[in-house]
């Protein structure tokens, strides 16, 4: 099956001797992960489970929507606020994102397992390397973190150049796209970049652009803590502001072609709801037990990427496309549970003796 819409990662934003400075951790940023892994698990769910005849188009719209803005966006631009502010040097960087990018790969292989096995055994006639190569958020993460660690010697602190870098990626986005849209002998590589091919989910263009516009809000975070603003009038505006102009934003993320290369605009408005979905729970009591619960997906969310994609990706070979509305509803909790199950075990068996 194809890796699809709004997975997510964990980056050097997950980890808490990469992520936090001595004496601070935003708790609010598992939050938002944690959700994300949540939103992630049920559109994969729709995407490869679901019969699309029996989805109305208001109940589409809602649940590509909770799979859009608060998950890959979200994400993304978690990776790039917390790249600067780690501890690790531009070397480390680098490597770290040679290492999700192999860990990509190889994901692509377990998640497609059932499928290649059905391909090579000749029941069905697909091409496996659209599966194997397939531009998901493990590979996008891996390439954006090679790129940032380049771009600190250039870009250094500056917040401005960041926010530039950010803009002319995803404006350019579009000229990439039809350059490289002839390139029929390099559609191979060229996915990776920005070609619109059916397995370039998440290609560097225009998706490089939340990375980048992270790594500039941490910069600005860093000097002026945004936990001091003023919440609530914030907060209100940027409802308001999105209510107003959501149509533009159920309209694109609906249609995966088009959210998978979106421009300026998505773009723009993606930043407004992940500013808004932010503050929201910065304000929240995160010690109330449900949103513990929603956090440990946040801080395990690498894992838990991984598991909720092995179990969907090869039960989705023999059931594709072929479930209702309510049987989806089903697995969802199925997967939500067994993947937190497996995630804890597998955590369990890792752990020094004696500890947690």
């Amino acid at each position: 099956m194809p890796a699809s819409t709004a997975t997510c990662v964990e980056t050097t934003a997950n980890c808490p001797r990469e992520t936090r400075q001595p004496s601070k951790r935003i708790d609010s940023a598992d939050l938002l992960k944690g959700f994300a892994v949540l939103f992630m698990i049920q559109i994969h769910i729709v995407e490869v489970f679901t019969n699309p005849s029996t989805l109305d188009q208001n109940l589409k719209q809602t649940l590509y929507f909770l799979g859009g803005p608060a998950v890959a966006p979200t994400l993304m631009l978690l990776m790039g606020f917390f790249a600067l502010s780690s501890r690790r040097t531009r070397l480390s960087l680098f490597i770290r994102g040679i290492k999700l990018f192999c860990l990509g790969l190889l994901l692509n292989i377990g998640l497609n397992l059932n499928l290649l096995i059905q391909i090579y055994s000749g029941n069905i006639s697909l091409n496996p390397l659209e599966y194997l190569l397939g531009v998901d958020i493990l590979l996008l993460s891996g390439l954006s973190l090679m790129i940032i660690a380049a771009l600190r010697h250039v870009l250094g602190d500056k917040p401005e150049r960041w926010i530039l870098a950010s803009l002319i990626v995803v404006a350019t986005s579009p000229l990439v796209a039809d350059a490289f849209s002839t390139q029929s002998a390099w559609s191979w590589l060229t996915s990776f970049v920005a070609t619109p091919t059916p397995w370039s989910y998440f290609p560097l263009f225009p998706w490089l652009a939340y990375p980048l516009i992270g790594a500039a809000t941490g910069l600005i975070h860093q000097k002026h803590d945004f936990r001091k603003l003023p919440n609530i009038r914030v907060l209100a505006a940027g409802c308001l502001t999105l209510l107003i102009t959501g149509q533009l934003a159920l309209e694109q993320t609906t249609s995966l072609p088009t959210y998978y290369h979106h421009g300026l605009g998505l773009y723009l408005w993606n930043l407004l709801f992940i500013g808004t979905w932010a503050l929201l729970w910065n304000l929240t009591n995160a010690n109330h037990r449900f949103f513990r619960e929603i956090a440990w997906f946040g801080k395990n969310i690498t894992a838990c990427y991984v598991v909720q994609w092995l179990i969907i990706g090869n039960i989705g070979t023999a059931i594709y496309q072929s479930e209702t509305v309510l049987h989806s509803a089903t697995w969802f909790i199925t997967v939500v549970v067994l993947t937190r199950w497996l995630v804890m075990a597998w955590s369990r068996s890792i752990a020094p003796s004696g500890t947690q």
